[in-house]
């Protein structure tokens, strides 16, 4: 779902993809605060939010994501 224009909030109802193994939300348009939510996904080993406007820190939850092996951040996922 990466560089799609998204903007706005990441929706609650991806929650329902239990088994995702890779969010990649880079490069869009997503506003307020990083989704605490994300850290249900037990699963997710690569996790790319970068290229947004999150307002807000990384939650502490998301130390529960053990299987996690990439999380990209920068703003490098930007697109313009």
């Amino acid at each position: 779902m990466s560089n799609n224009m998204f903007d706005g909030v990441v929706p609650v109802g991806i929650t329902n993809c239990s088994l995702l193994r890779v969010l990649d939300l880079q490069g869009n348009q997503l506003t307020s605060g990083v989704p605490a939510f994300i850290s249900e996904f037990r699963g997710l080993t690569a996790l790319l939010l970068g290229g947004n406007g999150f307002s807000s820190s990384i939650p502490s939850s998301y130390g529960n994501l053990t299987a996690l092996e990439t999380l990209g951040l920068s703003e490098q996922g930007k697109t313009q």
